[in-house]
């Protein structure tokens, strides 16, 4: 028996050629979550109620790489992972849906706990659970999330002392860790005490002109110019922009399997399913398949 992996880069196995469709989905399923079954069910029933309806096979057509596709590519997502390569389904914004505005109420203005130089734990989620929002899901999720108060390297921890292994950098974003160099921290400081802030039209810093060349030399090609927007979705919004203006062209291809932002158009861009929500305000994309070879490769080859 041999193994190959799906676009989750999950390994399943390969069966061997005059395998049954039966006992491909039993041997397969298992390995992804399921369901709690309804009283007097069997795993077997329930296992095949997930598939899709199955399509006849052209002539010469392997059944089993047809089979692992449609698991891949189903409406709902891959089997066992809802929504993972699922497709657009627009939601129904109904009038009954959409909450009555509530009646503006004066400000209270700021209270005396703004002043104090802790708040309890139960104060701070209280604020959570009222007043953080998300940036582009729903909120709700924001009151279960541990309350960092200490980074270390590559460690998170929270107030309750648990170690976390920040395993994606912030999002990518503490490239150094979360140790910042002193050197780092010295010319953040004399940077601060020197020009605190200078909008980008009316001037030019030093820094900004030398970071710039530096850039300039460290690219290749011809890539002699550089923007430096506040984050990767602006970046992304103005890259956007600037390939749409240079070739005259409106579509932009885009992977399934892919986060470009939290703004308008770089959510559209993205792959992620959570873009459903704002995908039916922007035009232009154009999706496709990850070129992955672990989950897309020639149904000859072995992995």
């Amino acid at each position: 028996m041999m193994m190959r992996g799906n676009a989750r880069g999950v390994l399943h196995q390969r069966f061997a050629a005059g395998a049954v469709r039966r006992k491909s989905v039993a041997a397969i399923a298992p390995l992804a979550p399921l369901q709690p079954l309804a009283k007097g069910a069997t795993r077997d029933k329930s296992v095949m109620a997930m598939l899709p309806a199955m399509a006849p096979l052209a002539n010469g057509a392997n059944e089993d790489y047809l089979f692992t596709y449609r698991e891949l590519s189903r409406t709902d997502g891959a089997l066992g992972y809802p929504n993972v390569n699922a497709r657009y389904r627009p939601e129904d914004h109904t009038v009954e849906q959409w909450l009555p505005l509530p009646e503006p109420k004066p400000a209270r203005g700021a209270g005396a706990e703004h002043w104090e130089e802790s708040w309890s734990q139960e104060a701070l989620q209280e604020a959570v659970e009222d007043n953080v929002m998300l940036s582009w899901s729903p909120s709700a999720p924001a009151q279960d999330l541990p309350h960092i108060v200490q980074t270390e390297g590559c460690y998170l921890i929270d107030s309750n002392g648990k170690r976390f292994l920040d395993w994606t950098s912030q999002a990518v974003c503490v490239n150094l860790g979360h140790d910042v160099p002193q050197a780092v921290l010295d010319a953040t400081l004399k940077q601060m005490q020197e020009c605190a802030y200078l909008y980008g039209g009316m001037g030019i810093v030093p820094v900004r002109a030398r970071l710039s060349k530096l850039m300039a030399d460290l690219m290749p090609g011809d890539i002699t110019g550089f923007l430096f927007p506040c984050g990767g979705a602006e970046a992304n919004e103005a890259a956007i922009r600037m390939a749409r203006r240079y070739t005259g062209r409106q579509k932009i291809l885009t992977q399934y399997r892919s986060y470009h932002g939290g703004t308008a158009q770089s959510l559209g861009a993205t792959g992620d399913f959570r873009r459903q929500f704002t995908e039916s305000g922007v035009t232009g994309f154009v999706k496709i398949f990850n070129p992955q070879p672990l989950g897309f490769s020639d149904r000859k080859s072995v992995v």
